[in-house]
């Protein structure tokens, strides 16, 4: 499921799948996004655990930081 969340520095773009009480959190790395973790959001992990992949400020579909300082 893929989700818009708020923040102080725009809009971050999250995809989520599975269920569990664990979480895994993906964070790509520079110039990247967070399509690069399709295959593990898809993947068995998401029978035991709950996945969250993001797009850092500026990549992917999140917005743009608002402050580059913050």
């Amino acid at each position: 499921m893929n989700k818009l969340i708020e923040t102080k520095v725009g809009k971050i773009a999250i995809t989520e799948s599975g269920s569990g009480e664990t979480c895994l959190l993906f964070i790509h790395g520079n110039s990247s996004s967070k399509s690069v973790f399709s295959k593990q959001l898809s993947s068995d992990l998401a029978k035991k655990y709950r996945l969250i992949a993001l797009d850092l400020p500026g990549h992917g579909d999140s917005d743009n930081a608002l402050n580059p300082q913050q």
